[in-house]
């Protein structure tokens, strides 16, 4: 065999590993758009169901306003009432791992707060021991 034989062979077998290297990574790439089009298309269906949410919120808020139930300011201050139960006012419900169980029940208000607090959030009436 000639030398320039084996160096054509290297070579091939060079070329041929680079080639599944290749292949490898385009199926990688496709996999990963694939991936990428699952994420897209969930994040359209969340912002679907979030802007479903909105339109019942607000249909239920001015319900509530047209029947003399609730006004707009009353819902706006219940929201941020209910907004600082799990003990952070962001603008949103964060799940909480509080049991309910845990939770300290407020005698004066009837309101249910995080165990944390030493008064109810809601009227300010403090907690006795426990």
């Amino acid at each position: 065999m000639s030398l320039f034989s084996y160096n054509s062979w290297i070579q091939r077998a060079d070329i041929n590993r680079l080639d599944e290297k290749a292949e490898a990574l385009e199926k990688r790439i496709w996999s990963e758009r694939s991936k990428a089009d699952d994420v897209r298309l969930e994040v359209r269906e969340l912002r679907r169901d979030v802007s479903r949410m909105l339109l019942a919120v607000e249909a239920l808020q001015r319900v509530l306003a047209d029947k003399g139930i609730c006004s707009g300011e009353d819902f706006v201050r219940r929201m941020r009432a209910i907004d600082a139960e799990d003990g952070i006012t962001d603008g949103r419900m964060t799940p909480s791992s509080t049991e309910a169980e845990e939770l300290r029940y407020c005698d004066g208000c009837q309101h249910f707060n995080p165990p944390r607090l030493k008064g109810c959030q809601y009227c300010g009436r403090l907690f006795g021991p426990g």
